[in-house]
């Protein structure tokens, strides 16, 4: 079953009023209006995969597990496929999806324009799993025009890209990274932080413009990642151990702090 929400004046939706049960949820609004998704129905809300294209907000809760994927064409209506808040070139509106069970995302996450960076700095992405895992594939690249925040309670999983227009990145969890990794703040001067392990065998690339880059536990301590790259920075601390197959930093304006032991097995 595919259900469709298809308005120029958007939906919302209480967190007391009745629940959404689909196998697929399309939210697709005109363009030329600012048409929001406001779907707080928590304890209602069953969807398997969800797509969106609107140049207003997408906020969406579920009480078990959600991918963020594709959805063919029926009805008259187009296929979509990821979530995107971008009208035509310009900046998009906030992305907040949060689930009960585990989160997952095959296909693009974009708020941030099309074409050049953003300026407006809104288009927050916020993704969370409140009782189990996020999981991003190499096809779940996130573009955001605001800060992008990334929650898991048992982990968050990723192959994908993340980039911003001189925004924060969050990682408030566990890593483990299943490919290759870049994280981009468009050598703009926001910070971005992994605040729980980072683990994995693949490439981490960060780049913070002359933001700053804290790693605040171990990395590479369960598996030691591939190359671990900082190509731009002001101060980068490492509050614990780090280890990988070698360690670049390209340049760095600030501060490099090592507070354990860095371990490396190829000269870099």
């Amino acid at each position: 079953i595919t259900l469709d929400l298809s308005d120029e004046q958007g939906a919302t939706q209480n967190a007391t009023t009745g629940g959404i049960l689909a196998t697929n949820l399309r939210l697709r609004s005109n363009t030329a209006v600012a048409a929001s998704f406001s779907l707080l129905g928590a304890a209602g809300n069953d969807v398997d995969i969800l797509a969106a294209e609107t140049s207003g907000l997408v906020t969406f809760r579920d009480r078990d597990d959600l991918t963020i994927g594709s959805i063919a064409g029926s009805s008259g209506i187009p296929g979509m496929a990821g979530i995107s808040t971008v009208n035509g070139t310009s900046e998009g509106s906030p992305i907040s999806i949060i689930v009960s069970g585990a989160l997952a995302a095959n296909q693009q996450i974009r708020t941030g324009p099309t074409s050049g960076a953003g300026s407006s700095n809104l288009g927050t992405v916020t993704l969370q799993s409140l009782a189990s895992t996020l999981s991003l594939t190499d096809n779940a690249d996130i573009t955001a025009d605001g800060p992008v925040s990334l929650t898991a309670a048992t982990g968050i999983s990723t192959a994908a890209e993340i980039s911003t227009s001189n925004d924060a990145v969050t990682l408030n969890s566990d890593v483990l990274l299943t490919g290759a990794v870049e994280i981009t703040n468009a050598a703009g001067s926001a910070d971005i932080t992994f605040h729980g392990t980072v683990n994995g065998t693949a490439d981490l690339t960060v780049t913070a413009g002359t933001g700053d880059i804290d790693f605040n536990q171990s990395v590479g301590q369960t598996n030691r990642l591939g190359q671990l790259r900082i190509v731009s920075v002001a101060d980068l601390t490492f509050d614990s151990t780090a280890a990988a197959q070698n360690f670049i930093q390209v340049a760095g304006s600030g501060t490099t702090t090592i507070s354990g032991l860095l371990s490396t097995t190829i000269a870099a």
